[in-house]
């Protein structure tokens, strides 16, 4: 996702959680065998060799995510690279820029290749941040593996093996391979190419819940802090368990370490986070609803997605940062209080971007393409309409189905099948669980350029808010009568579904 844009990187996420459980199961064959020794230096020194069967004679490198700067991106780190045919015969290459390079002797089968990869970027500030390319901090790197693999396009499970100096660790997002102790299959090229990884000294803590296993890696003085961020994490990953039960096994790795702003960003199943503070209880609306934004990308905006590229990005941002705070307060790790305070901000800033004119009107969906500008369109227009719609369906449904029906729905008849919802299911999905038609608020509020009735958002869940749009202020109280259906709303907000549910 970007900076604190909200990490905007989290672009494709496709559908880890299916390509990671089919990799569970005995690999016969590999389309990329990776050795990665890693020698101790500073910054390390990095020599991979690779065996690799080429499709048309492509070696690609991945390319994006805050390397514009360099003509040949991430390959301007491959230093050596040099191919051989299986007798040790040496390939011609030809360079094809930052998209990797092509075999110009004509040859068939498998390919060995060998190269450095130069890691001196991570002693330095990274333009656009760190945590989107690489830190050498206290004796462990923070990796991306987007410079680190030279692929080929053949479809895949890639096995990876890690030579380390003694007294490292590795942490990876990748599964074992039971067939092959010690190392790891990235399931895809994409797992492969668009992830990454931690190894040195580093504080490492891992847990499952359900068929999610989550390791966090805390680098340099943020290792004491272990014990608050991976309650947190613990927290958000039963909290998701419990939203989309019917995930497949799936596995994520975060990466938190400290730098001069707090920032962060996603990759196909893990995340890096950097802060400028020590993680408190405190200070936990930043950085706690940091990780859980990344974790519950996992599902939303990844497999649990809009069928139209670009447009769903009030979905995709706004809905994942109103489950990032439901998880934090129903699992009492924030006061619902503070739940409410941070409701105040979102939804201010909401109203303040529906009159201000110089974002003009327009709908969610129009906002979506220019997400940086109309920010607090996309990401704070889409938390309000999660609010809304969380309360529509309550109230309608007689408090028997929440936003969680929806979301589960969207998962399970559309995600676990690998394909995205349009903009009609999502409305015939949210009108089933409400028990009646959501079209005409859809329409008007969502897809039309009318604002949410924020007002009645609120009062559906016993609360009163006092607007000054032009300022994007808002105070919210508890109303002083709430009916029992209002309180039963805004309880099943701050505290989840009953026991049972």
């Amino acid at each position: 996702m970007g900076s604190l844009g909200r990490f905007g990187v989290v672009a494709i996420m496709a559908s880890a959680c299916q390509t990671l459980a089919r990799a569970q199961g005995p690999i016969a064959t590999v389309a990329g065998d990776y050795r990665v020794r890693i020698e101790h230096a500073s910054p390390p020194r990095v020599v991979v060799e690779a065996d690799l069967q080429p499709a048309d004679g492509v070696l690609l490198m991945a390319t994006g995510g805050g390397i514009d700067h360099l003509p040949n991106q991430w390959a301007t780190f491959v230093e050596g690279l040099r191919a051989t045919d299986q007798r040790g015969r040496a390939l011609t290459l030809e360079s094809r820029g930052p998209e990797g390079w092509r075999i110009v002797t004509a040859h068939t089968g498998r390919v060995r290749l060998t190269y450095q990869v130069n890691l001196s970027f991570t002693t330095q500030p990274w333009p656009p941040g760190n945590e989107q390319a690489g830190m050498w901090l206290d004796s462990t790197l923070y990796m991306i593996t987007k410079p680190l693999f030279v692929a080929s396009t053949v479809e895949g499970p890639r096995r990876v093996v890690f030579s380390l100096p003694a007294g490292w660790r590795i942490s990876t997002p990748w599964v074992p391979d039971p067939q092959s102790p010690g190392a790891f299959l990235a399931p895809t090229r994409e797992e492969l190419m668009e992830n990454s990884v931690v190894a040195g000294r580093h504080r490492e803590q891992r847990f499952e819940r359900g068929p999610f296993t989550l390791t966090l890696a805390l680098l340099g003085d943020l290792a004491a802090e272990g014990e608050v961020v991976a309650a947190t994490l613990d927290a958000v990953a039963r909290h998701v368990n419990r939203v989309f039960p019917q995930s497949p096994p799936a596995r994520y790795l975060v990466t938190l370490f400290r730098a001069h702003q707090d920032d962060g960003e996603s990759f196909t199943s893990s995340a890096a986070f950097t802060t400028a503070t020590r993680p408190t209880r405190h200070n936990i609306m930043l950085w706690g609803n940091n990780l859980a934004h990344e974790v519950y990308h996992i599902w939303i905006g990844g497999p649990v997605r809009g069928s139209e590229s670009g447009v769903f990005e009030w979905f995709d941002e706004g809905f994942t940062d109103y489950y990032a705070d439901l998880a934090l307060v129903q699992s009492g790790i924030i006061e619902p209080a503070t739940f409410l305070r941070k409701a105040e901000k979102v939804l201010g800033r909401y109203t303040y971007w529906t009159v201000a004119p110089v974002f003009q009107r327009q709908s969610l969906f129009d906002a979506s393409p220019r997400r940086g500008t109309n920010r607090f369109g996309v990401y704070d227009g889409g938390w309000a309409a999660a609010f809304c719609l969380d309360g529509l369906v309550q109230e309608a449904s007689g408090n028997a189905r929440a936003l969680d029906d929806v979301m589960r729905s969207l998962h399970e008849r559309f995600a676990l099948l690998d394909h995205p919802f349009s903009r009609e299911d999502f409305v015939s999905v949210a009108s089933q669980a409400a028990g009646t038609s959501l079209a005409d608020f859809f329409a008007r509020h969502i897809a039309g350029v009318e604002p949410l009735p924020l007002e009645a958002c609120l009062a559906r869940a016993g609360l009163e808010g006092a607007f000054q749009r032009y300022a994007g202020e808002l105070w919210i109280a508890p109303s002083e009568a709430p009916s029992a259906m209002q309180s039963a709303i805004f309880r099943r907000i701050v505290e989840g579904p009953p026991r049972g549910r």
